[in-house]
């Protein structure tokens, strides 16, 4: 996952960016920031071009019960290095019938 903090601070390591991040913000491994990992995870490997992604998209796309609309857009958007995959076509159609407008453009985008 790329490291926001080590944008501003170069100099150090990751572990210690990490062990600072876990001092400052101590919610930071709990459930809600495990979804935000994760999904930071998926869209990193996404932009890499890596086919891992594909699921954990999918998932977000589907998920409009605990997913904001723009992040499922972005999903939908990131689906496009898989190509015409069968699933990720359906992926697309499907979030064409949701109701947020960000999310149905993307999936018109793709």
């Amino acid at each position: 996952i790329p490291s926001a903090c080590e944008t501003c601070h170069p100099e150090r390591d990751r572990a210690t960016l990490a062990a600072d991040a876990r001092r400052l913000w101590p919610g930071l491994l709990g459930e809600r920031w495990s979804r935000v990992r994760e999904r930071a995870r998926a869209f990193a490997a996404a932009r890499r071009g890596d086919t891992t992604a594909i699921e954990p998209l999918l998932a977000i796309v589907r998920d409009t019960t605990q997913e904001a609309a723009i992040v499922r857009a972005g999903a939908v958007r990131l689906l496009a290095f898989a190509g015409e995959e069968r699933r990720v076509v359906d992926a697309w159609i499907e979030a064409l019938d949701q109701p947020e407008a960000v999310v149905r453009s993307a999936a018109a985008w793709a």
